[in-house]
């Protein structure tokens, strides 16, 4: 079991923070990667009790990357992703939320282009719920 959390760390962790670190000078980008990778309270707790919060950390990370690079569609669909994983990520819902909302006022002299963007954000918020509860929806 405890290998199972090191491969969700390898798979969803690890890549977010080797990405973001990559945007930082060269000296703060070895620090951070240090700092990140070799994380003792996440060995002993999350790979001691079998909790998977790198998943959702990884997750998270991932959005914020989309985010800080534009790419809004991407964002909610991770971030979607890491709130359906646990419930422990709607602490960051705001803060995406309110990134999500602030993109949309490079329209502010188009009111219909910040009302279709904020639409296309919930359909796909939506969508991603929609395929994650798909199996369980049809036993009503």
């Amino acid at each position: 079991m405890r290998f199972t959390a090191l491969l969700v760390d390898i798979a969803f962790l690890f890549p977010p923070i080797i990405l973001l670190s990559r945007q930082f000078s060269r000296n703060t980008s070895t620090l951070l990667l240090l700092v990140f990778l070799i994380k003792p309270d996440s060995i002993l707790i999350d790979h001691g009790h079998f909790q998977y919060n790198s998943l959702i950390l990884g997750l998270i990370l991932f959005a914020f990357y989309c985010l800080l690079n534009s790419k809004f569609y991407l964002t909610c669909f991770f971030f979607t992703l890491a709130l359906h994983s646990k419930q422990m990520s709607s602490y960051y819902a705001l803060a995406f939320f309110a990134g999500l909302l602030g993109s949309t006022f490079q329209f502010y002299h188009n009111k219909t282009k910040v009302l279709v963007e904020c639409i296309k954000y919930a359909l796909i918020v939506f969508l991603v719920s929609l395929a994650i509860w798909l199996p369980w929806l049809g036993n009503w």
